[in-house]
């Protein structure tokens, strides 16, 4: 037999060495990491810790195959590409570096006086001493007196320098003057993506406001806005009125409902339970929060802690109806008598007066006034008190060319009216809400009505009949509806009939040449200067523009802005400062003392345009320092926000005599429009002397012309003269032929 084939033994022949090298090998042992928690933890909060399966899965992430655009482009596809492995280690460079500073050894070193004892029993100096003591003592002496008796007639230890820090304190300084935000209001239902179209602060509060929304449409694109709404036109949009308290950021204290959207609303000044608004449909809108704000003191002091609970709850669930109460109107104005278009502004006759049938404004409550002699109502008693005590009068102003003047008590209007509305009515419900005056807005020349977007009424110190008004198309109107008694009186004051008094005085827009000097497009605020009263300040298009009462012409007008601007307003403590509100959400500050081209701070506040905005007002009865009188602005948008601010000091604390530098600086604008309008007339008088003296040169040479033959007037048909030309030239050529024949 064979003997059995011996097994060959496996060389590698270098191939474990390969496998070996592409291994990876631990080059130190793996670090693993425990975490634990006591069970008491999970015990204690099992209601706020859940662990479930998913919560490991939180953090992975899919990764799906795709195609390497790669592949083609290096050739593997085509079997000529090469895969390469290339191993690339980034290490920071690093340096020793050395720095010899010097260094100085401390010593401790002492200084020893040897003190000198007098004893002030002994009453001796040392004659050493003793001159210059009493030298010293004579000299100082009367001039610590001096210093002591002045100090307390001023304040000789004050740093001036530190005052004149405060003036000097740049208003564009981003760490001193930047706007803090004190609240941000908006409502999920009630002002989500709506336009706030006006802003009012409740008299007496510091903590309330109120606020008009309406319909948000689109106005990107030319003319689509209007289509939206006249789309909407046959369907009902229910407007609200929005009450915001600070202590509820989330809930509004109240609703105000209303059958059309409000353009303006406004709190009665003397009664805080008082809310009036106007219409787009030009109706007059009166609410009464008198019941609402009772049953909420009431439920402050005595409320159980069940209902608060309840309450709480309500909230917590979203209950709109129960954390905000919605509130139905009170009184409401007719359709047919009140305004053809939108009501734009309104303004309440504040100063103690009330008007009368016949226009005239009186101290309200005397005896011989129309208001008081109307106090027998529908009971048929002497004395029957009125409904609504305090300011009871207000001005509405619409695109109609009208403005209105209402009374709160509607059964206060004229007898003829009274007596008709009295007839077949039994209850006083049932009589409508009318205007107790229509003042026609009618232009000076005749060429058309005031379409009024914007009303300012001045106070009792000045003159109460005046009246600025804004228009649509930006114009600034100065208007006196004061009545005329040799052409009116009461019984037809106000009415349709022809002899109604002419209450537009001026109506700067316009120059008589065509030339434009007003706004271009609407104006969208107008108020006036809180220190100086002739001033007035009105925002539209692209700028705003500084109007003086009386004045044909704009005396300050701002550089274009690249955004359009949409609101604007005076300081109420600063005379020079103006806030603008942009169509691009910001709020600009101009000063017009440190820089009239451009403003000094601009402040972000929405995404979207600002429509309004309102100071709070002064409490009245109460002192208090001007930073504390007007340290709050309230703003709002275009998508339903209601943004609170505080001013920082150098906005609000006026600078050392800035009242008279800004009447200053408004007087010498005055007077270079003064003289440039003059200059215009002089020039345009010394045009038309012109143009009248060469028409009379033409006139003469007309004149001649028709008196002479077209020869006589021809110097060419003069026959002396062609002889003469005629032989002289013929001399020439005669002269000419000599010289060529010679």
């Amino acid at each position: 037999m064979a003997a059995a084939a011996k097994l060959r033994t496996f060389r590698p022949y270098g191939a474990d060495r390969e496998i070996a090298d592409e291994k990876v090998k631990q080059a130190r042992p793996l670090i693993r990491v425990h975490y634990t928690r006591l069970r008491q933890f999970f015990l204690e909060r099992h209601n706020e810790v859940k662990l479930s399966t998913t919560d490991a899965m939180e953090h992975t992430h899919e990764y799906r195959p795709f195609k390497d655009p790669s592949y083609e482009r290096l050739g593997h596809d085509k079997g000529v590409g090469c895969e390469h492995d290339i191993g690339v280690q980034a290490v920071c460079e690093t340096s020793d570096k050395q720095v010899q500073t010097p260094w100085y050894r401390l010593v401790n070193t002492a200084i020893q006086v040897k003190t000198q004892v007098i004893d002030a029993r002994d009453g001796e100096v040392p004659e050493a001493e003793q001159q210059s003591v009493t030298d010293f003592l004579k000299g100082a002496l009367p001039k610590i007196e001096h210093s002591c008796t002045c100090n307390n007639l001023l304040q000789l230890f004050r740093d001036d320098y530190a005052l004149l820090m405060d003036d000097d304190t740049f208003l564009g300084s981003k760490d001193d003057a930047a706007f803090t935000d004190a609240g941000n209001f908006q409502h999920h239902k009630f002002t989500k993506n709506k336009t706030v179209t006006s802003i009012d602060w409740r008299p007496g509060s510091s903590r309330v406001v109120c606020i008009a929304v309406g319909e948000s449409f689109n106005t990107n694109e030319e003319g689509s806005g209007y289509m939206e709404r006249l789309f909407l036109n046959r369907k009902v949009l229910t407007s609200l009125v929005v009450i915001w308290d600070f202590a509820d950021p989330i809930h509004p204290r109240w609703v105000l409902e209303s059958p059309q959207e409000i353009n303006v609303v406004k709190f009665n000044p003397t009664n805080e339970n008082i809310v009036v608004g106007g219409a787009i449909n030009g109706q007059v809108v009166l609410w009464d929060l008198s019941k609402q704000a009772q049953g909420s003191r009431k439920g402050k002091k005595g409320a159980r802690e069940k209902d608060r609970a309840q309450e709480r709850d309500d909230r917590e669930e979203g209950g709109d109806n129960a954390a905000s109460p919605k509130i139905q109107w009170k009184e409401i104005s007719k359709v047919e008598t009140g305004h053809k278009r939108a009501v734009n502004d309104l303004c309440w006759i504040t100063g103690g007066l009330e008007s009368n049938f016949d226009g005239k404004l009186v101290p309200s409550g005397q005896p011989h006034s129309e208001a008081n002699k109307m106090k027998k109502s529908w009971g048929g008693t002497e004395q029957v008190p009125f409904v609504f005590e305090g300011v009871r009068q207000f001005i509405t102003l619409s695109s109609d060319g009208n403005m209105f003047v209402w009374d709160l008590n509607k059964e206060y209007m004229r007898k003829d009216k009274y007596r008709k509305l009295v007839q077949g009515r039994q209850n006083e419900c049932d009589i409508p809400w009318l205007p107790l005056i229509k003042i026609p807005l009618v232009k000076p020349d005749g060429s058309g009505d005031i379409l009024g977007v914007r009303l300012y009424l001045e106070e009792k110190s000045l003159d109460p009949y005046r009246v600025c008004v804004a228009t649509e198309e930006g114009e600034f109107v100065t208007v006196n509806w004061a009545p005329n008694e040799s052409a009116n009186s009461a019984s037809n004051y106000g009415t349709d009939d022809s002899s109604r008094v002419q209450a537009v005085k001026t109506c700067a827009g316009f120059l008589a040449d065509g030339r434009r000097v007003g706004h271009h497009g609407p104006v969208c605020s107008v108020s006036r200067h809180p220190s100086l009263p002739d001033y007035y300040l009105t925002s539209g298009d692209w700028c705003f523009k500084i109007w003086k009462y009386d004045c044909q012409l704009p005396i300050v007008s701002s550089p274009n802005i690249e955004s359009q601007v949409t609101a604007g307003c005076w300081s109420p403590t600063r005379p020079s400062v103006v806030f603008i509100g942009t169509s691009d959400g910001n709020i600009q500050v101009w000063d017009m003392l440190d820089r009239s081209h451009e403003p000094v701070l601009t402040q972000a506040v929405s995404q979207d345009a600002v429509t309004c905005m309102q100071f709070k007002p002064a409490q009245e009865g109460r002192k208090h320092l001007a930073n504390e009188k007007t340290e709050a602005l309230a703003v709002g948008t275009r998508i339903g926000f209601l943004h609170i601010f505080r001013l920082p000091k150098v906005m609000v604390k006026p600078k050392s005599n800035e009242k008279g530098d800004m009447e200053k600086y408004l007087m010498r604008e005055v007077q270079r429009v003064n003289y440039y309008e003059g200059r215009w007339e002089k020039r345009a008088k010394e045009l038309e002397a012109k143009a009248a003296q060469q028409q009379d040169v033409g006139s003469k040479l007309d004149a001649r012309r028709d008196d002479d033959d077209d020869e006589d007037v021809n110097p060419f048909a003069d026959r002396h003269l062609i002889e003469v030309a005629i032989e002289e030239f013929k001399a020439k050529l005669q002269e000419f032929d000599e010289e060529n024949s010679g």
